[in-house]
C-alpha cells in the first residue's frame, strides 16, 4: 500500500531511467490511475513523467492519502488527485503551468498548497473542497484563469497574492462568499530555534557575543 517509485529499473538485465505513461481519457488508464490499494507514493529524484505532463496521475486512487513529492520537470497537473482521499499535498513547484481541477471535489483536502511562480491556469482547481480552509499563499503574477476555483468550500479561507497583478484581479473575481484577499506577505518559515549545549553555547569566550547571537542577527536580516 505505500510505494517508493524507484529512479531506475532493469529489465532482461538492462537497466531504464523510469518515465511513467500519461493518462488517457480513451483507456481511462494510467501508471497510478483507479488503484484501489495505494495509500502512500514517494518518487525517486529523478522519476519523470511522459511530456512532463502530470494529467489524472492518481486519478480515483480511492484510498490514496499522501503523496510525498512529484515526478521531476512535471509542468502540468491538471486532475491529479480528483477521487483520492488526500488531506494534504505538497507545494506546486516552479516549472508548473496548470493545476487545473487538480483537487476537484476531494472532501478530504485540509490545507492548501503554495502556488508556485509558473502556474497560469487553476479554473475548478478546489472546486468541492468541502473541508479544505485556512491561507493560500500565491506566487505567481499571471493566472488569468480561475473560473469555479472555489465553488463549494464552505469554510473561510484568505488568499495572499501580490496586488495590482493579473492573479489578484483574477482571484478576487473567483472568491466566494467564504473567502477573502490580500496582499501578499511573507510566511515565516521559522517560528523558534532553541539551541543546547554547554558554556560555549551560552557565550564563553565570546566577550558578549554568542552564536546565538550571530544567527538571531542574520535571520534578521534574511526577513
Amino acid at each position: 500500500t505505500e510505494i517508493m517509485v524507484p529512479d531506475t529499473f532493469t529489465l532482461n538485465g538492462l537497466t531504464y531511467n523510469t518515465v511513467l505513461e500519461n493518462y488517457t481519457n480513451e483507456t481511462a488508464s494510467g501508471p497510478l490511475a483507479n488503484n484501489t490499494t495505494i495509500t502512500k507514493v514517494k518518487f525517486g529524484d529523478n522519476v519523470t513523467v511522459k511530456d512532463n505532463n502530470g494529467y489524472a496521475l492518481f486519478y480515483r486512487s480511492s484510498n490514496l492519502e499522501r503523496v510525498y513529492n512529484y515526478p521531476k520537470g512535471i509542468t502540468s497537473m491538471t486532475s491529479m488527485f480528483g477521487g483520492t482521499k488526500v488531506k494534504k499535498i505538497a507545494d506546486i513547484p516552479e516549472g508548473v503551468t496548470s493545476i487545473a481541477s487538480i483537487l476537484y471535489n476531494v472532501e478530504t483536502i485540509k490545507s492548501f498548497p503554495k502556488i508556485s511562480s509558473t502556474v497560469t491556469r487553476m479554473n475548478t482547481a478546489f472546486y468541492g473542497c468541502s473541508s479544505i480552509s485556512g491561507d493560500l499563499y500565491v506566487y505567481s503574477d499571471n493566472i488569468s484563469n480561475a473560473t469555479d476555483a472555489f465553488y463549494g468550500i464552505g469554510n473561510y479561507y484568505t488568499i495572499y497574492v501580490d496586488e495590482n497583478t493579473t492573479s489578484y484581479e483574477t482571484l478576487s473575481n473567483a472568491l466566494t462568499a467564504y473567502g477573502s484577499i490580500n496582499e501578499k506577505k511573507e510566511q515565516a518559515e521559522i517560528t523558534r530555534i532553541i539551541a543546547w549545549g554547554d558554556s560555549l553555547t551560552a557565550g564563553a569566550g565570546g566577550n558578549g557575543t554568542s552564536y546565538r547571537n550571530v544567527l538571531d542577527s542574520l535571520i534578521k536580516e534574511i526577513h
